[in-house]
């Protein structure tokens, strides 16, 4: 492979990669109103097992870090409890843990928090809602998550969503159950999806990466960060392809590579490994493009030179991406697990659907001489 074009691609990843930033959300409400709950039941389960993880980053704040997501967890207050008295948890979450995270670098900042109240206690306490205020007014981003709606009837949580709407907006109150997944009744009324939608908008744009690969589903968000991505390759390709021709498929392997492995972690595809991705685009992808560029395509590059290579290049990196990324949101929908497997992105790979789906998009070679 060119010397040039390989020191280009890894340059260009890697100021692509960097921008990305590990996300901090802070869990925090009374004792028992289901943090560990919600973790378990959003994130992946690499991210959910925090247990012996933990680092007493301040009084009363457990920090989980992990790869794609960092959780602050307060160990929660009670109510008319000396021992854990509200005033004093207002004073560790509020004045000493999140004032010291303002006005800070952005790896450093609370990007969410996900304030919960458990709705097993049919109310919501003037406590809570002189926190949640003050959070708020500081201007944190802040949901509040009303848990345990399994134990309310209808009318009990239409008047807790009231009573929380005395602080909040309603377009932060995300009422939620862990039976929703088992119970189709319960699930009618739960906002699991609108709660990952909101927390995906609000985090800074160099944070929405990994927090979607932390997830276990959102796959909305995840089909949109994947197109983020293949869409910041496209130029890269273009770029190399002016230089070396992109009849030669094996030039751009490394973006490709690089694209496939992104893309399947988005999704959760945990062996998406480097080696075994390289393997794949070098037996499967980059045979069967080289047979595809040919015919009007050879003829179209000589006389329209670099640029029609590289806006071939363009393209193709656009079609293999985009097709991958499908595959995998179609797949995770008609799981029931909502995940999808190496061995089934290999069979997909090797199929004639995969490769018509890259076909229809070069099928046009007037695309290229503009």
């Amino acid at each position: 492979m060119n010397e040039f074009s390989r020191e280009k691609i890894e340059e260009e990843l890697n100021k692509i990669l960097d921008e990305q930033k590990v996300p901090n959300v802070l869990i925090c409400g009374q004792t028992g109103a289901g943090k560990s709950s919600v973790i378990n039941f959003v994130f992946e389960a690499d991210v959910a097992e925090v247990g012996e993880a933990a680092e007493r980053c301040s009084e009363g704040i457990h920090y989980y870090p992990h790869d794609t997501v960092n959780i602050y967890d307060s160990e929660g207050y009670e109510i008319d409890n000396d021992k854990h008295p509200f005033a004093e948890y207002k004073r560790l979450v509020f004045d000493e843990f999140l004032m010291s995270h303002k006005n800070v670098q952005e790896q450093d900042a609370v990007h969410l928090i996900w304030y919960t109240v458990s709705g097993a206690g049919k109310r919501f306490t003037d406590t809570d809602g002189e926190l949640i205020g003050k959070i708020k007014q500081a201007g944190f981003h802040i949901a509040v998550l009303i848990t345990k709606i399994d134990e309310l009837d209808e009318t009990e949580l239409n008047d807790m969503v009231t009573s929380v709407q005395g602080v909040v907006s309603t377009n932060v109150i995300f009422n939620l159950s862990r039976k929703a997944d088992k119970n189709p009744t319960i699930a009618a009324f739960c906002d699991w999806d609108k709660l990952l939608n909101w927390s995906y908008e609000a985090l800074p744009e160099v944070c929405r990466s990994y927090f979607v690969e932390s997830l276990k589903t959102g796959l909305k968000e995840k089909r949109e960060e994947a197109e983020k991505f293949i869409g910041k390759l496209k130029p890269v390709a273009i770029g190399i392809a002016v230089f070396v021709p992109v009849i030669d498929a094996i030039v751009l392997t490394p973006l490709w590579v690089a694209m496939i492995q992104h893309i399947l972690k988005l999704y959760g595809v945990k062996k998406a490994e480097k080696k075994l991705i390289n393997e794949l685009v070098k037996k499967l992808l980059v045979s069967m493009l080289e047979k595809l560029i040919s015919g009007a395509l050879l003829e179209i590059i000589p006389i329209f030179g670099p640029a029609a290579s590289g806006k071939l290049a363009g393209k193709l990196t656009g079609q293999i991406g985009t097709s991958l990324s499908t595959y995998c949101y179609d797949e995770c929908l008609d799981s029931i697990n909502s995940t999808v497997n190496i061995n089934s992105i290999e069979r997909y790979m090797k199929s004639a659907d995969f490769r018509d789906r890259i076909k229809k998009g070069l099928d046009k070679p007037d695309a290229y001489t503009a």
